[in-house]
């Protein structure tokens, strides 16, 4: 494991050639850092308060934020500013898998769709999200909002599926699984993460599997990138667990207060961390299943 004392991390986000990692929180800026070292390569300026979301687009030209400024900064992936995008209480931003839209949300307010050849708002749909997540096909926006998840057509702009996430009091996290069948949500309830079969005949009005393993709210999840097992951070504690069964396969407990963010490395071999600690770690996924005793073909 590797880790750096920075500032209080609510998100960060790997390039798409796993080399860098891009981080945001309450430092002021937006660092990308050595994925291998941790040490700084660059510092996005611009904003000028707290950046609640960053994420990084498919084709690594451009960084995107949410920032506390009430704007989604975006970047160069040299750290030059590109355009500042107005969002009253701007909370989550999100790339589209194929790079050509950007979504950006507010806490009760709206979300919002960018095409990002032109900057051109092609969406405006009312109604705020805490969490946004793109399925991988692209064409559905899932969207975080108090007891519910909203699954958005993103051509029309209307909600094809709500889950009614009864145990949550706000969906606070959101991951699609590879294959885009499945939907992880964490929120406000310490007990649960759920996992829903997302638009097909085997949705129903409960989640498929929930995961009950932390004592605080769930910040962040995270899925394999070969769909086999879900991360979900919390307070002090990354939880892995099969995101099949449910069943527990290690526990990362290096960080000493809230976890707010996780994600995997593109090949799947490494996580990163970040928290109220003011700390990045990024720890092997192999030595952390192998130190629980644990296998991802074994229970």
């Amino acid at each position: 494991m590797i880790t750096r004392r920075v500032f209080c991390v609510f998100d960060l986000a790997w390039s798409p050639d796993g080399g860098r990692v891009v981080i945001g929180g309450t430092g002021k800026t937006v660092r990308i850092l050595d994925a291998a070292t941790l040490a700084t390569n660059l510092v996005c300026r611009g904003g000028a308060a707290m950046t609640s979301k960053v994420t990084w687009s498919p084709d690594a030209r451009f960084i995107a934020a949410a920032s506390a400024d009430n704007a989604v900064h975006v970047w160069h992936a040299d750290g030059a500013p590109a355009i500042t995008l107005p969002l009253r209480l701007a909370h989550a931003v999100a790339w589209s898998p194929g790079g050509e839209l950007l979504a950006a949300s507010s806490y009760h307010k709206t979300i919002d769709l960018w095409e990002t050849r032109t900057w051109m708002r092609v969406h405006h749909i009312s109604g705020g999200a805490a969490a946004l997540a793109w399925s991988p096909n692209g064409r559905y926006l899932a969207a975080g909002h108090p007891g519910e998840v909203s699954i958005l057509d993103v051509e029309t702009g209307r909600a094809e599926q709500r889950l009614a996430c009864r145990a949550l009091k706000y969906a606070l996290a959101l991951a699609w699984s590879p294959d885009g069948g499945r939907l992880a949500v964490g929120g406000n309830n310490p007990e649960a993460v759920e996992v829903w079969n997302v638009l097909s005949p085997e949705c129903i009005d409960a989640p498929h599997v929930t995961y009950r393993g932390h004592t605080s709210y769930i910040w962040s999840v995270a899925w394999a990138p070969d769909g086999r097992c879900i991360a979900s951070a919390s307070w002090g504690q990354v939880h892995l667990w099969d995101s099949t069964t449910g069943c527990l396969l290690a526990t990362h407990s290096s960080h000493k207060e809230n976890v707010y963010c996780v994600a995997w490395s593109p090949d799947g071999t490494r996580l990163a961390s970040g928290g109220r600690d003011r700390t990045i770690q990024i720890w092997s996924v192999n030595e952390a299943i192998s130190c629980a005793g644990a296998s991802l073909g074994r229970h």
